[in-house]
């Protein structure tokens, strides 16, 4: 397994690089601490560099230090801890870098809360979240003690289940299994069946409610049939509203959820669902996508990897 932690050298980056060390890695991973520093001359970002951190030497040596840091404290794992710098745009380095190393998951911090979702990811983290061609996994937590695994009856369902059953790091944590059923129904949609309107909206939402429901279970039986702690729930109305709440009321300290499949024209735009859910959890959350083997775009010239 590879990971790559972008690491800004901000305060939320601690609570990445706990929830990291507190995770229970497969042998042989291979985790990559980066950081992506601004050239001389470019504006800084006060929020993140003090002013005397704000030059690629020092950068180095904070990102050295965290990355022996990290390997220190997953002795006796067998993962393996390297680092690099790079100079430029931070989404985008970490985006193409991602590709270069093949990486299963790319791990960021989360900047404060706000209205929008640049202010509540951070503007690096959401393109991070839209572009990168793997999961990505936004830490606001130092630990994961259960998780809400959302089913959602599309194909992105699948990667998320992946995440889950595909590897060890959710080992030991209790999986929720949620499904959200969907209460509009079409006016036309087998209304001549029907006597009534309303009589054609209840049937066809009992038949989806029991359709979930059948899916739900299944889904469970298999996480227990895994050696996982897993149950299941079947809720009503909009999607990520349901999601926030049902993983607010099992103290949920992770969702995990299925990137949607982006097209040429949704490259680079975040789902509604899951831009909601990344507003309103204030816990870590997991877009799984599935890892696609692509070729690794070059790096810009200015652009080195060091270590």
């Amino acid at each position: 397994m590879k990971v790559l932690f972008a690491n800004d050298l901000a305060e939320t980056a601690l609570v990445a690089h706990r929830l990291l060390v507190s995770l229970t890695w497969p042998r042989g991973a291979q985790i990559e601490v980066m950081h992506v520093g601004q050239p001389r001359g470019s504006k800084s970002h006060a929020a993140i560099w003090r002013a005397w951190e704000n030059t690629p030497d020092s950068a180095e040596k904070a990102v050295t230090a965290s990355a022996h840091g990290l390997d220190a404290q997953l002795a006796g794992r067998e993962v393996s801890v390297s680092r690099s710098l790079r100079l430029g745009d931070p989404a985008t380095l970490i985006v193409e870098r991602a590709a270069e190393i093949g990486a299963d998951l790319v791990v960021v911090g989360s900047r404060a809360r706000g209205p929008l979702v640049n202010s509540a990811l951070g503007t690096v983290s959401a393109a991070v979240v839209n572009r990168a061609p793997c999961s990505v996994l936004v830490a606001r937590t130092e630990l994961i003690r259960g998780l809400v695994l959302v089913d959602d009856g599309n194909t992105s369902s699948q990667a998320a289940v992946g995440a889950i059953l595909g590897g060890s790091l959710f080992d030991a944590v209790h999986v929720t299994v949620v499904r959200v059923v969907d209460l509009h129904i079409p006016l036309g949609e087998g209304l001549f069946q029907e006597r009534t309107a309303y009589e054609h909206r209840d049937r066809r939402l009992a038949s989806r409610i029991k359709q979930a429901s059948s899916v739900v279970e299944k889904r469970v039986a298999g996480l227990r049939a895994s050696g996982r702690m897993a149950l299941g729930r079947v809720l009503q109305g909009d999607t990520a509203t349901g999601v926030v709440s049902a993983a607010r009321g099992v103290g949920a300290d992770l969702i995990v959820m299925g990137a949607r499949d982006r097209g040429p024209q949704g490259q680079g735009r975040m789902d509604e669902v899951q831009r909601s859910v990344l507003l309103g959890f204030r816990g870590s959350v997991l877009i799984a996508r599935s890892h696609a083997t692509t070729s690794a775009p070059p790096p810009h010239s200015y652009s080195a990897a060091r270590g």
